[in-house]
C-alpha cells in the first residue's frame, strides 16, 4: 500500500510514463482513422488508447501500440475523492500504475538498463518520463491572505526570462507545458469546481462526495491554502536528463527537483500600500544599508510617479535595483506601474506563507 506524503512535502500530481516491451499486445478502443478524400481509402488506422476509469470517478489514460505500453493521470488521487496530499515518490506511483496495467493485461513498468547497441553506442530500455508535475501546498492564513499573496505574484518573475501572469481569476502562472511552468492557484476554489461536477453525478456516491469535498473545501479556505506546482514537460526533461528512471530519480528526487525549478523564494511575500515610508522600512529590515535603500525608495517613488527612474543608471544597476525591490517589497519596476493593485492608506504587510503540515489536516480527512 502507498503512503501518502506528509502534508507538508512535495508530492507527485501528474505523471505521463512510456516503456517498450515488443511482446505487450495492443490495447485501446479509440481510434483515428485517416481516409484519403479521394479515393475514400483508409491510409493510416491509429490506436489512440482508451481511458481507465477507478473508484470516485478518478481516471487515467492507458494505451499500447507497437508495443510501446503508456499511461497518463493523476497516480496520487486514483481511487481518492481528492489529492491535498500525496504520493510522495515516483516509485510509488509506478506501483498504483503497475497494478492497473496488470488487471489490463499489459506488462508493467521495470527499471530499465542503458544497453550497448552492436554500433557502440547505447540505448536505454526502461520507463521514459514524459510529464511529470510535483506539488506542495502553502497556507496564507485566510482566503483574503491566499487571494492577496496571488495578486504580489502576479507582479514577479520565474527567472530572468520569464514573467507571472493571470490565466483565471484564482490562477498565476509562468512557463508553457512543453519545458516547464510554475502554477499556482486557490485550493478551495478548485475544490468548488469539483463539488459542482458531483452535483451533476448520477452516481450513487454523488452525497457522501458532496458532503466531502464542501467541508474539504471550507477547511481550505480558511487556512488560505495556494496549491504550488511545478510542471516539467517533454522538452525539459529530456534536456535535461531526467526522462529515464535508471539511476537518474530517487526518493529525493521529486523534493530537489521542486525546490530548484522554484526559482522564486515564495515563502516571504512582501505586499507594500504605505510606499512612501514602507519601500525604506521594508529594504532596512531585510539588512539592505541605509544608503542603498534610500536610493531604492527613490528609484521607487520615480517608477510610481511615471518616471524614468532608470535615468543615469548602467544595466547592471537597473536589474540590481529591480531585484532588491521584488524580493523584499513584492513589486516589479521592470513592468509599467498598475495603480488599481495599489493603496496609499493602507499600512505595509508582509505575508507569511508556510507548507502545509501534518498536524494541520481536519480528523476527518481522507489520506486514503
Amino acid at each position: 500500500m502507498e503512503v501518502l506524503s506528509v502534508a507538508g512535502e512535495v508530492h507527485i500530481d501528474w505523471l505521463s510514463v512510456s516503456q517498450v516491451h515488443p511482446d505487450a499486445p495492443d490495447w485501446g478502443s479509440v481510434r483515428r482513422l485517416d481516409v484519403d478524400p479521394e479515393t475514400g481509402e483508409l491510409e493510416r488506422e491509429t490506436l489512440l488508447g482508451d481511458t481507465v476509469e477507478g473508484s470516485w470517478s478518478t481516471a487515467l489514460r492507458v494505451r499500447c501500440a507497437g508495443g510501446r505500453v503508456e499511461i497518463s493521470g493523476n497516480p496520487s488521487k486514483w481511487g481518492r475523492l481528492d489529492a491535498l496530499t500525496g504520493l510522495a515518490t515516483l516509485g510509488e506511483c509506478l506501483e498504483v500504475y503497475n497494478r492497473v496495467l496488470v488487471e489490463l493485461g499489459l506488462p508493467p513498468f521495470r527499471r530499465g538498463w542503458y544497453l550497448r547497441t552492436p554500433e557502440g553506442d547505447y540505448r536505454y530500455d526502461g520507463p521514459r518520463i514524459s510529464r511529470v508535475d510535483l506539488t506542495r501546498n502553502l497556507v496564507l492564513g485566510s482566503s483574503r491572505g491566499a487571494a492577496t499573496w496571488l495578486d504580489w505574484l502576479e507582479g514577479q518573475r520565474w527567472g530572468k526570462q520569464l514573467r507571472f501572469h493571470r490565466s483565471g481569476a484564482s490562477t498565476v502562472q509562468a512557463g508553457g507545458r512543453r519545458r516547464r511552468q510554475h502554477v499556482c492557484y486557490d485550493k478551495s476554489l478548485e475544490l468548488r469546481a469539483n463539488y459542482k461536477r458531483w452535483a451533476r453525478s448520477r452516481s450513487f456516491q454523488r452525497e457522501q462526495a458532496k458532503r466531502y469535498l464542501t467541508d474539504l473545501a471550507d477547511y481550505c479556505d480558511a487556512l488560505g491554502i495556494v496549491r504550488q506546482e511545478i510542471r516539467l514537460g517533454t522538452q525539459w526533461l529530456s534536456e535535461n536528463g531526467a526522462y529515464a528512471l535508471a539511476d537518474n530519480w530517487d526518493d529525493e528526487t521529486p523534493s530537489e527537483l521542486f525546490r530548484a525549478q522554484m526559482g522564486i523564494e515564495t515563502l516571504e511575500a512582501g505586499v507594500m500600500s504605505d510606499y512612501k515610508t514602507g519601500v525604506y522600512d521594508m529594504l532596512t529590515a531585510a539588512g539592505i544599508g541605509a544608503q542603498q535603500a534610500s536610493r531604492a525608495q527613490d528609484k521607487f517613488l520615480t517608477w510610481l510617479a511615471g518616471g524614468d527612474w532608470r535615468l543615469g543608471l548602467k544595466q547592471a544597476a537597473q536589474y540590481r535595483y529591480a531585484a532588491m525591490l521584488r524580493k523584499h517589497c513584492g513589486v516589479d519596476i521592470l513592468r509599467p506601474c498598475n495603480v488599481q493593485q495599489m493603496s496609499a492608506h493602507v499600512r505595509p504587510v508582509l505575508l507569511e506563507a508556510r507548507p502545509l503540515e501534518a498536524g494541520d489536516l481536519p480528523a476527518w480527512y481522507r489520506a486514503a
